[in-house]
């Protein structure tokens, strides 16, 4: 992806869902296993209740040449976790070029 376009990120809504929250994790290099590099602190992972996200007019910083891999919860409107992506950082899902 390019930084210049901003980076957005959409997934199929969860059944139930009422707000997912979102987290990127770095990798310098793409064989790297696991992205323990967090572009989000924790606590302050975005809110979102639409399945989409611009991750730019979020605040994430990227870097040209890492990768990067999304992890998404969807929480009910009781604030359950009822579903979660894998937790496989093998594949990442996109790299930043320019």
């Amino acid at each position: 992806v390019s930084l210049s376009e901003g980076i957005v990120a959409k997934w199929q809504p969860y059944p139930g869902a009422a707000r997912y929250h979102v987290q990127i994790y770095e990798n310098e290099n793409l064989h790297d296993f696991v992205g323990r590099d967090r572009v989000f602190a924790w606590l302050d992972r975005p809110i979102v209740s639409d399945p989409m996200i611009n991750l730019t007019s979020q605040g994430a910083r990227f870097k040209i040449g890492y990768y990067y891999t999304l992890e998404i919860s969807a929480e009910d409107n009781d604030g359950n976790v009822i579903s979660e992506t894998a937790r496989q950082h093998a594949e990442k899902d996109f790299r930043v070029v320019e």
